[in-house]
């Protein structure tokens, strides 16, 4: 196996899994956590919070390095298209990575910290702002994946 293929190979992986957690958390997750009464939401999105906010930085390190490996090796193929298309994805893993520590890690630490007998007043308000600005983070997460995707299997 090439080291091209086993970089996009991996590279796909690893990114596929990070843009799946993504959308099942922002399309289907916290969606159902709004069902529920509001300690209840609480105590459930505390957790998931901590567990989430220790470990995606390392996931989207790990995006980030792969789909760089993948998109440097491309750079000697004939067609630049899948190179152009590797590096539109690679800037989106980078561009999301600063959207999260500046405008969703902030929140996400809020909620992991919340004391559940004194909630802030503006506590929905917080939450709602984190799962819109999530799902714009994840749209663009599947279109970065879309792109390498085609990078991918077309190069």
């Amino acid at each position: 196996m090439t080291t091209l293929i086993f970089s996009g190979v991996l590279a796909l992986v690893v990114a596929g899994l990070m843009v799946g957690n993504e959308i099942t958390v922002g399309f289907f997750v916290h969606p159902q956590l709004w069902k529920l009464d509001d300690a209840t939401h609480v105590k459930a999105a505390q957790p998931l919070a901590r567990i989430f906010g220790a470990f995606m930085p390392f996931w989207y390190a790990a995006t980030l390095i792969t789909s760089s490996f993948f998109t440097y090796q491309l750079h000697t193929l004939s067609n630049p298209i899948f190179f152009r298309l590797a590096i539109a994805a690679t800037v989106i893993w980078l561009l999301s990575i600063i959207c999260t520590i500046v405008a969703l890690a902030p929140i996400n630490d809020e909620v992991a910290k919340w004391n559940l007998e004194n909630l802030p007043k503006n506590w929905k308000e917080r939450r709602r702002l984190w799962d819109n600005r999530h799902a714009i983070r994840a749209i663009a997460l599947l279109i970065a994946f879309i792109f390498l995707t085609i990078a991918c299997v077309g190069r």
